[in-house]
């Protein structure tokens, strides 16, 4: 009885491990993209651009390159797992959620 409750625990450790790391990378990326596009940011807020503006444009291209890996792992998926169909959307959806809390993390985080 013990050991399928451990190995319960395990699996589910190594999937907030997975979620984690997934996060932290997104955050990197996210963080990457936006201190490239520092000087953009400035010379917009000098032409009149407001921070809910650039916060907008940083957020959707977070979420852009974040559906552009997703739609890659789908295309790259030798043999899709259909059985359960609830399972791929949902571990999709976490990835879209965890991306959208990197992407305005980053850009909230004091950049401009």
């Amino acid at each position: 009885m013990a050991a399928p409750r451990f190995r319960t625990l395990l699996l589910g450790l190594s999937g907030l491990a997975a979620l984690l790391l997934g996060g932290l990378g997104i955050y990197g990326v996210m963080s990457h993209s936006v201190s490239q596009r520092t000087r953009e940011f400035g010379i917009r807020i000098a032409l009149g651009a407001d921070l809910a503006q650039i916060l907008k444009s940083v957020i959707a291209h977070g979420l852009r390159l974040t559906f552009i890996g997703v739609l890659n792992d789908t295309s790259v998926t030798e043999e899709p797992d259909t059985s359960r169909p609830r399972v791929i959307a949902s571990s999709r959806l976490a990835g879209f959620r965890v991306a959208s809390v990197g992407a305005s993390g980053k850009s909230r985080s004091g950049w401009v």
